[in-house]
């Protein structure tokens, strides 16, 4: 019985992190700058940790920057067991030049079908965010 439950276990193991780890080959990250590659490892590990998603695939898919208030948005794309359908999120930080983010002290969302079209971030985007300091 405890062998069938060891055996039972690492074929479960297997099933999850084979395709977990084929995620990284067929669906790399986009390229980053050098500023968003340099925190990319922190912004992905931060975007699964802080939504509790343990089995999530997480690909940086864009960036969106603006100059007038510092304004930058990492994109992603998240996967979930059986990793099927994908998911947006997304980090955002206004105010702070890009070269200067800290990944844990943006903000975030997740459920987003569309980046351009999403209603928190448009509102996000929009001018009544109060002025940079």
């Amino acid at each position: 019985m405890r062998r069938l439950l060891i055996a039972t276990g690492l074929v479960v193991l297997l099933l999850v992190t084979v395709p977990m780890a084929a995620m990284q080959l067929v669906l790399p990250d986009v390229d980053a700058p050098p500023p968003v590659a340099r925190i990319l490892g922190d912004a992905k590990r931060y975007v699964a940790g802080h939504l509790d998603l343990p089995l999530a695939h997480v690909r940086y898919i864009g960036l969106e920057t603006r100059d007038a208030d510092d304004l930058v948005l990492l994109k992603f794309e998240l996967r979930f067991f059986p990793w099927v359908d994908p998911e947006g999120a997304y980090l955002i930080s206004r105010c702070t030049p890009l070269e200067e983010l800290d990944v844990f002290a943006m903000g975030g969302g997740r459920g987003v079908e569309d980046f351009e079209t999403d209603a928190e971030l448009r509102h996000l985007r929009s001018g009544e965010q109060p002025p940079c300091q």
